[in-house]
């Protein structure tokens, strides 16, 4: 029975015993979907997730100053990169930004920084300049599509 008012998918969810979700699905960790605000809601709660997981290792007494670095080059950008190939840089932007703010915070941390490092542009300049200039390589998380 294909009634005009229920869509032939919902039937054939209803029939085969599926759920369908509407405006935005996650598939191999990657939001997909029309639904731009679903969309940014999942790249913001990944984001989120990675900087507490980050902060509880990073800050932990045991985990060495000398790794840290390395762990937030190498560890924590594979993750963005992920997210940024999968995702517009529209709905990314934002929480990448956050995300290189709180890998910033937390490496200076680590570090034993005095608060007024935090506000020093030459150190985040030093923070962000590539390792093989001299700098410690925590470049920005902003992607940028080709037109």
């Amino acid at each position: 029975d294909w009634s005009s008012d229920v869509c032939s998918s919902d039937l054939l969810a209803k029939e085969f015993g599926m759920k369908l979700q509407k405006g935005c699905m996650i598939q191999l960790g990657a939001a997909v979907g029309l639904d731009e605000k679903k969309r940014e809601a999942y790249i913001r709660s990944k984001i989120d997730e990675l900087v507490v997981a980050t902060l509880k290792i990073v800050s932990s007494p045991s985990f060495p100053a000398q790794s840290t670095p390395l762990y937030l080059r190498q560890v924590i950008k594979t993750h963005a990169v992920y997210l940024a190939s999968t995702h517009s840089p529209a709905i990314t932007q934002a929480s990448f930004q956050h995300l290189g703010q709180q890998i910033r915070r937390a490496f200076l941390e680590k570090m034993h920084a005095p608060d007024s490092a935090y506000l020093n542009r030459s150190v985040h300049y030093q923070l962000k300049m590539a390792v093989k200039k001299g700098g410690i390589g925590l470049r920005p998380l902003t992607f940028t599509t080709c037109s």
